[in-house]
């Protein structure tokens, strides 16, 4: 059995003048979120608060009722709390677009979600967009999400390497976003947890500025403790650019 350690952290970063990335780290219910905003009018922070705010309520209810009226379809292949954090991520899309509706000028907002939740030694992983998440084990990193980017679609059919996509020009270009249609497939990963892991999440104002390996070795030098890690990489982020809004999360299984 393990004791469950987390940190979290948001940074405007050196180059803009809002933070449109939201967080959520709940050690009670093991839930945790990281939302990266985009749009004009700072209608990316009110779109990432909006899918935060969401996921959070759907998960909360689902916890304390333990049975919900499930707003969308149930998966029979899948557990009930993975189909509750996949319904949750559906709401909050439709949450981002109605809110669109409703302040047109709001027109073009959206928002990337990766949101883990921790139940009986399972970590439920869902996602949608560009936002990261990343698991180490036995001194290994491994990127445990799939971005929904221009350039990891070409990345895939071998039409860029991966060391072209790093610095195209289309790399922000993310081809699925909450709020931008009014349904979202939404990526569920399913890992069981081992007592040492560490699983990260992240916007990708710290996956583009701070490699893999070097996020691992960070975190290895912080001596298990998650908030002095999470410090440690905007910290580096910024050193290394700082162009982009900075957030991560960090769960230590000890």
């Amino acid at each position: 059995m393990y004791r469950l350690k987390s940190g979290g952290v948001s940074d405007l970063g050196l180059e803009r003048k809002v933070n449109e990335d939201s967080y959520y780290l709940d050690r009670d219910n093991n839930l945790f979120i990281v939302a990266d905003g985009m749009g004009g009018h700072a209608a990316g922070e009110v779109a990432s608060r909006i899918s935060v705010d969401t996921v959070v309520d759907f998960i909360k209810t689902m916890v304390k009722e333990k049975t919900v009226n499930w707003p969308f379809e149930f998966n029979e292949e899948l557990s009930s709390v993975a189909n509750g954090l996949i319904n949750a991520v559906q709401l909050a899309n439709q949450a981002v677009g109605q809110a669109v509706v409703e302040d047109p000028q709001r027109a073009g907002m959206g928002s990337t979600i990766v949101a883990l939740l921790i139940e009986d030694e399972q970590a439920y992983i869902a996602h949608v967009g560009d936002s990261r998440a990343y698991r180490i084990r036995d001194n290994k990193i491994e990127q445990l999400s799939s971005d929904h980017s221009w350039v990891n679609e070409q990345v895939k059919y071998n039409l860029l390497s991966e060391e072209e996509a790093k610095n195209h020009r289309f790399k922000n270009v993310i081809t699925r976003a909450l709020g931008s249609q009014p349904e979202v497939k939404v990526d569920l990963r399913t890992e069981e947890i081992e007592k040492g892991d560490y699983l990260i999440l992240c916007s990708d104002g710290l996956s583009s500025l701070v490699e893999a390996e070097d996020i691992k070795e960070i975190i290895f030098n912080s001596n298990h403790d998650p908030q002095k890690a999470c410090h440690d990489l905007v910290k580096t982020a910024n050193n290394n650019g700082g162009t982009d809004n900075i957030t991560v999360i960090i769960v230590y299984f000890e």
